[in-house]
């Protein structure tokens, strides 16, 4: 086997820009992939603090998680939305109520499905920022 198979693309922990996202028009998100070493390590320390070894934890728990996670490790920056028709660039704060308000649901569905075409490498869905 070739060992440059197994080495992780750059993509996947440096972020990339996504574009084609159900449900959110012409937005675009640039995230990590969810096997960065950012998102692993930060899902793995979270998980452990939740839990009790060999108990499952709730629902809410991995929802929980699973925001924290978006906000924190894989979520990096967005661009094309607009609020009352003015651009709403990236706030770490704005970005945390969105990933964890259920009325947003849409909008941290769209960061995990990013991050998994990250993940995948499916770069028919990046963005050539070289044209920008």
């Amino acid at each position: 086997m070739d060992i440059g198979k197994l080495e992780v693309a750059a993509p996947i922990y440096d972020g990339q820009w996504v574009k084609d996202i159900p449900g959110l028009g012409d937005a675009r998100l640039k995230v990590r992939g969810l096997s960065s070493p950012q998102a692993r390590k930060l899902r793995n320390r979270l998980f452990a603090s939740e839990g009790v070894a060999g108990e499952k934890l709730t629902d809410e728990a991995v929802e929980r998680i699973a925001s924290q996670v978006a906000l924190k490790a894989l979520l990096l920056d967005w661009e094309g939305f607009t609020e009352h028709g003015q651009p709403v660039p990236y706030d770490a704060a704005r970005a945390e109520i969105w990933l964890t308000d259920p009325k947003f649901a849409v909008f941290a569905d769209a960061v995990i499905i990013s991050a998994s075409r990250v993940d995948a490498l499916e770069e028919k869905y990046f963005v050539d920022v070289s044209k920008n």
